[in-house]
This record gives structure tokens, C-alpha cells and sequence, in this order.
């Protein structure tokens, strides 16, 4: 895969995050790819996520220290944080007197 095509398109979804084919990244992508290409997110944060059962765990370690996860499991994560995030909005309409 060329380093320099963009790996998600301009098209923002409901969330205003890129929508990201999976066709178009690599089988499996570390937490900088992840966060660089698809999802900004920390690092603490992704591993408090993992501690608490949040967050897939990584697939392998290579190199040691670099984690790496299955790409289709943080496609899936990210399209439960956007399903979640639209079943949990708050609705602007509300009426009752304050």
C-alpha cells in the first residue's frame, strides 16, 4: 500500500469522523496507524478502554513493545462508538419547562 493515498475519504460520517474503507488498510495497523488514519484517540485512553473490556485487546506484539491490532476489530469498535454515540445524543428538542 502507497504511504502517500489517502487511506479514508473526505466524506465525513454523522460523527464528522472520515469514513474509512476497510478495503483500503493494511490487515492489521498499530495504535499510532489507527490514530493517524481512522480514529484520533490516546493512547492512555486506549489502554484504560482495554482494562475496563471496552476496547479490543491487540491482536500480537512485534518488535517487543508495538501492539497491533486486527483492523476490522477498531472498524467495528469505531462503528459501535458512532451507533452508540447516535442512540445516546441528546435531543435538542426538549420541552419541558425549566
Amino acid at each position: 500500500m502507497s504511504e502517500d493515498r489517502p487511506v479514508c475519504s473526505q466524506e465525513l460520517s454523522a460523527s464528522g469522523r472520515p469514513v474509512c474503507a476497510e478495503d483500503d488498510l493494511p490487515l492489521y495497523l498499530t495504535l499510532k496507524q489507527f490514530r493517524d488514519r481512522v480514529f484520533p484517540i490516546g493512547n492512555r485512553t486506549v489502554w484504560r478502554l482495554i482494562s475496563v473490556g471496552q476496547f479490543p485487546r491487540p491482536a500480537a506484539r512485534v518488535g517487543g513493545k508495538t501492539a497491533v491490532w486486527r483492523t476490522a476489530d477498531l472498524l467495528e469498535w469505531v462503528e459501535d462508538q458512532e451507533r452508540r454515540e447516535r442512540t445516546h445524543r441528546p435531543n435538542n428538542l426538549d420541552t419541558r419547562r425549566k
